[in-house]
């Protein structure tokens, strides 16, 4: 069973909910944003997509858990309770099956404009 927070943030891509994803900045100083959310209560997986210096495209994912600091004040750890560990594995595996497919859409799109390059 899953512990659920005494009062719950807005989930993410649902209507009328708040992104609240910080933004960050890359070294050209363009916005960068999550390539993909996943949640469940108070656990998320963000997934960043990112390049290397060769110009391949690779993915990585950072779980956290977001919890309350007295009244007012959410807080996110990469700390999790014993309760928290399934939960979290279960999105693991749905942000694993995410990145795959995105690989595979990625492929498809560099082998489609190959081709029409090609031409």
């Amino acid at each position: 069973m899953l512990k659920k927070p005494l009062q719950t943030r807005p989930q993410l891509n649902q209507p009328g909910a708040v992104n609240s994803a910080p933004t960050y900045y890359g070294k050209d100083n363009t916005m960068s944003s999550p390539a993909h959310k996943l949640r469940d209560g108070c656990l998320q997986v963000v997934i960043w997509r990112n390049t290397n210096t060769e110009g391949k495209t690779y993915y990585t994912a950072n779980p956290t858990r977001s919890y309350r600091q007295g009244d007012e004040t959410w807080k996110e750890t990469d700390s999790l309770n014993t309760d928290d560990l399934l939960a979290m594995a279960e999105l693991m595996r749905e942000a694993y099956r995410w990145i795959v497919n995105q690989k595979r859409a990625d492929a498809a799109g560099r082998k489609q404009s190959d081709n029409v390059s090609a031409k």
